[in-house]
């Protein structure tokens, strides 16, 4: 990421890459703290909802919905660092 010619980082683009890191933790602060854990547990661990389901005491159902919420509410705020 950030890598140019000869292998020398170009500085705005990682700039551009840390500020878009800073945005989505912020974003994911900003998620109601299920959402956020079922998200995490999806995305980063890549855990199954009948897994997440496990760990967090809720039905897949309940999973699948608040992964849906969280992954439309990252969406919308990440949307300028498309």
């Amino acid at each position: 990421m950030g890598v140019g010619a000869g292998g020398v980082a170009d500085p705005a683009r990682v700039a551009e890459a840390g500020a878009g890191v800073e945005a989505l933790r912020r974003a994911l602060g900003g998620l109601p703290p299920p959402q956020r854990a079922v998200w995490l547990l999806a995305e980063v661990d890549g855990l199954s909802y009948a897994e997440i389901a496990e760990v967090v005491g809720a039905s897949e159902q309940a999973v699948r919905g608040r992964l849906s919420r969280a992954r439309t509410r990252l969406a919308e705020v990440m949307r300028p660092w498309r």
